[in-house]
């Protein structure tokens, strides 16, 4: 796999933020291994935690207080604390 995206088109003059993509000249790769679309619970997850990075949260212990001061829980419907939600990562990133 290529180190970089030779569909980008090139910063343009005039244009303020980056480069774009040429869709309509591309085939797109799949890059997720995932077997199957996230689940409710999951994409309610991956929310919580986007949100949660947002607002600065920057490590382990911050997010699990975040996560649960933001009515998230574990799937067994206790409150996340940090060996849960690791394990929960861990099983469920499918890493490539």
């Amino acid at each position: 796999m290529p180190q970089y995206n030779s569909d980008l088109q090139r910063h343009e003059r005039g244009r303020l933020h980056g480069s774009y993509e040429k869709y309509d000249a591309i085939d797109n790769v799949i890059q997720q291994t995932r077997s199957a679309a996230p689940s409710d619970f999951e994409a309610a997850l991956a929310l919580q935690i986007e949100n949660a990075f947002v607002t600065g949260v920057s490590s382990l212990e911050q997010l699990v207080t975040h996560l649960n001061r933001n009515g998230s829980c574990s799937p067994s419907g206790a409150p996340w604390d940090e060996a849960g939600l690791l394990g929960f990562l861990e099983q469920n990133g499918e890493p490539s």
